[in-house]
């Protein structure tokens, strides 16, 4: 796939050129770009195929994703060459493998600032207005070792923190509101979350009562954005900001939120928080759950986290072949270190914990003898059962 990705022909005609200010950037063409695809990698268009046979009628899911990259050499790393990813995984192909994805733009970090103002919002309304055009719902012609119609719908968005608040003009995790999709959660201790005057209806980010959480409407958000609109010029400044504080929503005159085509045909509900980062990374239940299970054997089995990494080095634990700067005892050892349990989460990469997870269990079982691990080890086999979803 990156191979093909690589090898593609007649770039003029698979990316769309769109023009802010004296900046300008490519957009793909996501039929023209599946269609040459398919041509080289026969793989590619008979799986497409097949997905589009068993859903019959029903188009494909395609969602997009935006991250900051950095081109050139990971060890030493050149900000000049920072840029913004815009990619697409389609749903029923499967999006845990990065070759799945589909390149749709690339933005360097000189144009994001000066020619886009850090708003990722314009981007996504051409990407939005450019799938209608390509009638990707409706449908267009594959022709590759074999010919078949393929439907997609621009059906998510799934991205980090910063992404999305780059995106839809939201306060973001700094915010009094970090959360864009309800209404009464806000910023971890402040004191809105305990005002008697709220009469409890405020909560902070910190939160675990799913059923107090107030859920913000499609319909809710597009009125207050349409209210923005019209006071924006009436009101004074600080009055404006104030308002834009309260809502965690800034105003953009060229945001997708003012666009009422872009707004409706990928509401901000359709915005999903990257579930890596909810899991994976640290504070995130995958990362506590681990360290909350060393600090179990700690307790009740006398072992630190280098006892573990000391039994790592002996082991046989082969790992994938994509999974790179594990090979070796010592390199896969260095993932138990006491360093990465600084407190109450595991600080590592979320790649490496994703490899770590299903034989911190085995190890656990090794040394536990005396079945004294019985408790931790059953809250931990959920931990993995929803990891096992996940990955699914």
């Amino acid at each position: 796939m990156r191979r093909a990705a690589a090898r593609l022909t007649l770039p003029e005609e698979a990316y769309r050129t769109v023009t802010f200010g004296e900046y300008c950037i490519a957009i793909a063409s996501v039929p023209v770009l599946l269609q040459q695809m398919c041509l080289q990698v026969r793989d590619l268009g008979d799986a497409l195929s097949s997905l589009q046979t068993q859903a019959a009628e029903q188009p494909l899911n395609l969602a997009l994703s935006f991250d900051e990259t950095t081109a050139g050499n990971v060890l030493a790393p050149d900000p000049q060459k920072k840029s913004c990813l815009v990619y697409a995984c389609i749903k029923e192909l499967g999006t845990q493998s990065t070759a799945l994805c589909l390149p749709l733009c690339v933005i360097g970090s000189e144009t994001m600032k000066r020619g886009l103002q850090n708003s990722l919002g314009p981007v996504v309304r051409h990407i939005l207005r450019f799938a209608v055009e390509d009638k990707l719902a409706e449908g267009f012609l594959i022709q590759c070792s074999r010919s078949f119609f393929l439907r997609l719908q621009i059906s998510a968005i799934i991205a980090d923190g910063e992404a999305l608040r780059q995106a839809l003009n939201c306060k973001g995790a700094s915010g009094l509101k970090p959360c864009h999709l309800c209404k009464n959660v806000v910023m971890k201790g402040h004191a809105l979350a305990s005002a008697p005057t709220l009469r409890d209806y405020a909560c902070d980010i910190c939160s675990s009562d799913i059923e107090q959480w107030d859920l913000l409407r499609d319909e809710e958000l597009f009125e207050f954005c349409d209210m923005q609109r019209q006071r924006q010029p009436r009101i004074p400044a600080t009055l404006f900001a104030e308002e834009e504080t309260l809502s965690g929503y800034c105003y953009n005159p060229e945001g997708i939120l003012q666009d009422d085509f872009a707004r409706r045909l990928l509401p901000p509900s359709q915005w999903l928080f990257d579930f890596l980062h909810l899991y994976f990374t640290a504070g995130g239940c995958a990362a506590v759950e681990m360290a909350h299970l060393m600090q179990e054997c700690q307790s009740r089995l006398k072992h630190a986290p280098e006892d573990f990494a000391s039994l790592l080095r002996q082991l046989p634990w082969q790992t994938p072949s994509h999974v790179v700067g594990l090979q070796g005892p010592a390199s896969r050892a260095r993932l138990l270190q006491s360093a990465r349990f600084p407190e109450k989460s595991y600080k590592g990469k979320a790649a490496d914990l994703m490899q770590l997870l299903p034989m911190i269990a085995c190890l656990v079982e090794l040394l536990d003898v005396d079945d004294r691990m019985a408790g931790p080890l059953a809250s931990y086999a959920i931990c993995l059962k929803y990891t096992a979803s996940l990955a699914g």
